[in-house]
């Protein structure tokens, strides 16, 4: 690319103003003495100048404030939903925890520490399975219950 080329496709950066001034100045310079860069500049200068001139669009009303609202209000749905998801974990956690401890207390209870290491412990895995899928179904459907009732009450007025 020449150095005359460089210059002409500055022509529209310059009628626009957007060069810094010691670029403008040397543009200028150019242009003066290259009679196509001047045209192209003039041209591109009508142009800036029919653009300065049309009407500006002006946002509407509160638009900034019901656009912050609704990143707030995103923001904290996105906070809530990582809560709710931590809430959901913790309560199947607990339910697993839970239930497979009343289920070693209770065999304990029952007959004796010996009685969890025999080989009827391997029988009772699936009595452990069952429970702990019912104590995670139970933890997860009070999530749910929690995280409706806290969308409908955030809803309403």
């Amino acid at each position: 690319m020449t150095d005359h080329e460089v210059w002409g496709e500055l022509a529209a950066l310059a009628a626009a103003g957007a060069l810094s001034p010691e670029e403008q100045r040397q543009f200028e310079d150019h242009a003066r003495e290259c009679g196509k860069c001047w045209e192209e500049f003039d041209v591109m200068q009508g142009i800036a100048e029919g653009l300065r001139r049309l009407p500006a669009r002006r946002a509407p009303t509160g638009l900034a404030e019901r656009t912050m609202r609704l990143v707030r209000d995103r923001a904290a749905e996105a906070a809530e939903q990582r809560w709710d998801n931590a809430v959901l974990a913790f309560l199947i956690l607990l339910g697993w925890t839970v239930g497979l401890s009343f289920w070693a207390v209770a065999r304990m209870l029952a007959t004796g520490l010996p009685a969890l290491l025999d080989s009827g412990f391997v029988r009772t895995l699936s009595w452990l399975a069952v429970s702990t899928v019912f104590a995670w179904m139970t933890a997860g459907a009070a999530a749910v219950a929690l995280s409706r009732q806290r969308r409908l009450v955030r809803r309403s007025p």
